[in-house]
């Protein structure tokens, strides 16, 4: 990760943030795959979950690990039920649901839902027992209703996408969405703040076809919102805030057919099929997996690559991809991230390393703004600012490398919200100098906290963390 000197005040803040963390063994080595089943969450107070399949011979069970925010420590791994293949969600209350893979001869559907994550429903069976079923993929819309996918096999050519809908752990709703001649992968997304019911998501069948969807009316219909080719659908969808949260920004994750990565970017209050894809220029992706977007800024995700595991920042498709974290170890495989409760300022996320262990890491969206300059020759111009934390005035100082190329500066919420774009208060050769007093555009004072500098430089930008004290 790119290290930046901090003041003291911001070493406070950051400290002990990333760590990597052994949280659990498992006896089998695909105990946390696959990519569009979540096996990490987090509620409204930091405390995270993490589920996981392991064995006592022979029989598969799931497991399950929790971080305590209030003491800042893990928990030990309990058995929570038999079965695999989990998958978690978590409502805005904090309801956590747990899906999974049964042990049974025909491979069922289960679910069962606790608010402590250690006290669990009895389990409901969520499908019907005419073929073995696998692959659940879940989350929670704004009326607390658990959206399911599932891919299920049937007595003729061909497996079938199945929905399935609970609410107050009772089947609201069930139906067949479609049949494919092969079903091979799937993906689901409801709301990250919970402002509303609409459902994403996307199917990988037939070899390397790949579709996207979106319904507004609980899967009494569906919209087709991009068709290409590819593997491994990833989808993240969220809006401004309260005030704006009608505009929303979605954004799909994906490998084409050549296992380059590919991102879908759309803006939009209504109508999805105006977006475009850009082609990321990160090839020979083995596995990728996408964290929550920030509506104006980007989002975060991992990819695997040559063994090696990278989170990436994207800021959109017209600007350069930012690497945040890299890990290399022994046999790493299967990321995991978590895509709720929202977060603005971090990513959490595990992996698996030698076949057996399972890490836990919490990184960064954004790094500090350092004191002095601290130029970055892959953007092409360095930022930074004094002093940090600040109550009145904070410089920020930008040099551009390359000649006729003028800085954008702005101020942003983390969540965010356009704060401010600053004027130059004087240049010279290629060096920028701007000042913020923590007012915003009509020259009112925003409230204490975290803030984001961002600074864009032709097909560069990337955003730095300031404090604003009262």
């Amino acid at each position: 990760m790119r290290k930046a000197i901090l003041f003291i005040g911001v070493i406070l803040i950051a400290t002990g943030m990333n760590a990597q963390t052994l949280i659990a063994t498992s006896n089998i080595n695909w105990a946390t795959s696959y990519h569009s089943q979540r096996k990490i969450v987090r509620d409204a107070e930091g405390n995270i979950y993490v589920t996981f399949s392991d064995s006592i011979n022979p029989e598969k069970i799931v497991k399950g690990v929790t971080f305590n925010n209030a003491s800042g420590e893990w928990g030990n791994p309990e058995l929570i039920t038999a079965g695999f293949l989990p998958t978690l969600a978590i409502s805005e209350g904090g309801k956590i649901h747990l899906l999974y893979r049964s042990n049974d001869q025909i491979r069922k559907i289960m679910h069962v839902s606790s608010d402590n994550f250690s006290e669990w429903t009895e389990p409901l069976v969520l499908c019907d027992t005419s073929g073995s079923c696998t692959i659940p993929v879940a989350d929670v819309d704004a009326s607390g209703n658990l959206n399911v996918f599932w891919i299920q096999e049937n007595n003729k050519t061909g497996k079938d996408l199945v929905y399935c809908r609970v609410n107050a752990d009772t089947i609201s709703d069930r139906k067949l969405i479609t049949t494919k001649e092969n079903i091979y992968d799937i993906a689901i997304a409801n709301h990250l703040q919970y402002f509303n019911d609409d459902v994403f998501f996307a199917l990988h069948f037939s070899g390397d076809s790949l579709q996207f969807f979106r319904s507004e009316d609980l899967m009494n219909t569906f919209d087709t919102i991009l068709i290409t080719q590819g593997s491994q659908p990833n989808i993240t969808f969220n809006s401004m805030d309260e005030y704006s949260k009608d505009y929303h920004i979605v954004r799909f994750l994906y490998r084409d057919i050549n296992s380059n990565l590919m991102e879908f970017n759309s803006e939009s209050y209504n109508n999805y099929q105006t977006g475009y894809v850009n082609d990321i220029d990160i090839s020979n992706v083995d596995y990728v997996c996408v964290d929550d977007v920030i509506p104006d800024l980007g989002y975060s995700y991992l990819y695997l690559k040559d063994l090696t595991l990278y989170h990436n920042f994207s800021y959109g498709p017209a600007y350069n991809q930012y690497n945040m974290e890299i890990i290399s170890g022994s046999n790493i495989a299967y990321p995991n991230i978590a895509y709720k409760h929202f977060n603005p300022l971090f990513v959490d996320f595990i992996w698996m390393e030698d076949n057996s262990r399972i890490y836990y890491l919490q990184d960064e969206k954004h790094v500090w703004m350092p004191g002095f300059p601290e130029f970055q020759k892959r953007e092409g111009f360095s930022v930074s600012g004094h002093p940090n934390p600040f109550s009145e005035n904070i410089t920020i100082n930008v040099t551009v490398s390359e000649k006729g190329l003028i800085p954008q500066t702005q101020i942003y919420s983390i969540r965010g919200r356009l704060i401010k774009t600053l004027k130059p208060i004087g240049n010279s050769s290629g060096e920028y100098i701007y000042i913020w007093n923590g007012n915003n555009q009509q020259g009112v004072n925003v409230e204490p906290g975290i803030y984001l500098v961002v600074c864009t430089v032709g097909e560069n930008k990337e955003a730095r963390k300031i404090t604003y004290k009262d």
